[in-house]
């Protein structure tokens, strides 16, 4: 639960508030090297925090732009 709250709040402050393409490039760099070892955000099961992310990076403007890079695999699949 700790991991997932702290999933939370990053989709809702971190995430959600980078405005310039430099920050949102740098958060979705940190969510791909989280990823390289991992399937999900928080545990074994999809949980609240991998929706939060998911729907957190589908709704930024600056999505598109960022999810035509090959080197976040991770984050794209």
């Amino acid at each position: 639960p700790l991991q997932i709250d702290q999933w939370l709040e990053f989709s809702l402050s971190k995430l959600k508030h980078s405005t310039d393409l430099k920050a949102f490039t740098d958060i979705c760099n940190f969510l791909n090297l989280h990823l390289t070892l991992r399937t999900l955000f928080a545990g074994y099961t999809i949980t609240l925090a991998d929706v939060a992310v998911w729907a957190a990076l589908k709704v930024h403007p600056l999505w598109y732009q960022v999810s035509t890079d090959k080197a976040l695999q991770q984050v794209l699949r």
